[in-house]
């Protein structure tokens, strides 16, 4: 039974922040709902655990909380990120120098996880009754998320909004079970002495929680504020039509989409040349390096990539190709090694006008390179790519948001809106991902299958159940 309880009380909580989130409720109700539900996860664990002490299973609650944060912090984890400011020059050492940070915070993360496991858990647990009980529980619902949620099938009859709300359901149901089945042996609540008979709260408080669970998927939303997003095709390629970056697919996939998205760098010659990575390994196998290498030596070069070979094309060919057929550049301008102030001075001496009349954009995940852009050329848009959103997104001067779409959030999205800023996801090649972002309000799609994504947005998509999806998703 203690199972159950614990069960209902995270299904609780994970439904109340979910629609605090979902609604986007002042914060302070937000911080008032959290310590309301940690005050009660905490009473539970101290009269169910071996840890009798109410004040220190508040302090272990609170600890599995902060270790819960890069998984979705039972919701809130994306809602404290889009609000609270952070030194941006600290965040610029993150986005630019990602896995020299990643890796070591990976360890230390697992290290605190580890310690965190061990430290209130008695050693031994033996095997109990109760054991096969969440297990099997367990099971059944990820079999269950499985058929509804991964492999996304529909059963044709059931109408949107019953699909819908079956799908958050589920999926709430999942989370906390997971969760409390974590929690269940960590704290030994198996080998705890047989319970006295008491009155079983538990059954009224599932109801409750199911009928809140199914009130929200009924409110939830079946149209966006938002025409359909944008498609943009990610390094001017469609499913594999040719080299990346290169003129050569750039010739057939703008023919059909509009809005392209390519990298640039800058040689040790001061020109600009297209390739995404700082060196040549991928495409070329060669360890020439961009930033150390002069313009006519890696104009010879010869990429290889999805059967086609072409040679490395410069800037000038794209853009003259990308205006002869009257394409939009989104323009990664990358920050490999120089001078940001140079970069940013040098390109717009030479491509400032032209980008302003093409109506093209730039934009960067150095946001040096970007201020200083916004500098030179003040009327040009400019956005900031975020791998992962780690705090309040800076808004000055910038025009649009390039972000990763497994890391936003309808928060993200709404705040962005409210400041009048523009949000593309990346890299969306599926349509399940695509019918996500559509319901999340994103204005644009970027993706290697353009041609794909364009007939997912043509088709009629079920907002209420993709609403849903991205509840769950905020979740874990």
């Amino acid at each position: 039974m203690r199972w159950r309880e614990l069960t209902s009380i995270i299904w609780l909580i994970l439904l109340i922040n979910s629609t605090l989130v979902f609604y986007d409720i002042f914060w302070g109700g937000i911080l008032a709902a959290f310590l309301f539900e940690l005050l009660i996860i905490s009473k539970w664990v101290a009269i169910n655990t071996t840890i009798t002490s109410w004040k220190k299973s508040f302090v272990i609650m609170s600890l599995a909380w902060a270790l819960m944060l890069p998984l979705g912090g039972l919701g809130l984890s994306g809602y404290l990120a889009a609000h609270f400011p952070f030194p941006e020059t600290i965040l610029r050492v993150v986005n630019l120098h990602r896995v020299a940070v990643v890796i070591p915070m990976a360890i230390i993360y697992l290290v605190l996880g580890l310690i965190w496991w061990k430290y209130p858990r008695i050693k031994s647990l033996n095997s109990t009754n109760n054991f096969w009980k969440p297990l099997l529980t367990g099971i059944l619902l990820g079999l269950c998320l499985i058929g509804l949620l991964v492999i996304n099938i529909k059963i044709q009859w059931l109408s949107d909004l019953v699909y819908g709300v079956s799908v958050i359901i589920v999926g709430m149901l999942l989370v906390a079970s997971l969760l409390s089945t974590v929690m269940y042996f960590h704290f030994s609540v198996a080998n705890q002495p047989k319970e006295t008979q008491r009155f079983k709260w538990w059954p009224a408080l599932t109801l409750l929680v199911l009928i809140g669970t199914v009130v929200l998927g009924i409110n939830l939303p079946n149209s966006t504020n938002n025409r359909y997003p944008t498609v943009i095709a990610h390094r001017g390629v469609d499913n594999r039509n040719g080299v990346q970056n290169s003129t050569q697919s750039l010739k057939k996939t703008g023919q059909q989409t509009t809005y392209i998205e390519m990298d640039i760098q800058m040689s040790e010659d001061n020109q600009f040349v297209l390739l995404h990575d700082p060196n040549l390994k991928h495409l070329a196998d060669k360890k020439q390096a961009v930033a150390t290498d002069d313009f006519a030596a890696l104009q010879k070069v010869k990429l290889h990539e999805n059967g086609y070979v072409t040679n490395l094309s410069s800037f000038d060919q794209y853009f003259k190709v990308a205006n002869q057929q009257k394409n939009q550049l989104i323009i990664e301008l990358k920050p490999e090694d120089i001078n940001p102030q140079q970069v940013a001075r040098r390109f717009n001496q030479l491509y400032g006008t032209q980008l302003m009349r093409s109506k093209s954009m730039v934009h960067s995940i150095d946001g040096e390179l970007i201020e200083n852009l916004k500098l030179d050329n003040p009327s040009l848009k400019v956005g900031l790519i975020r791998p992962f959103v780690l705090t309040k997104l800076p808004t000055n001067g910038i025009s649009f948001y390039s972000l990763d779409s497994r890391t936003i959030n309808r928060t993200i999205v709404n705040q962005a809106h409210r400041e009048n800023k523009k949000v593309y996801v990346w890299t969306v090649d599926q349509p399940v991902v695509a019918r996500r972002m559509v319901a999340l309000g994103v204005d644009g799609i970027i993706t290697d299958r353009s041609s794909l994504i364009k007939k997912v947005l043509h088709e009629k998509i079920n907002l209420i159940s993709e609403q849903a999806k991205n509840i769950i998703w905020q979740l874990i």
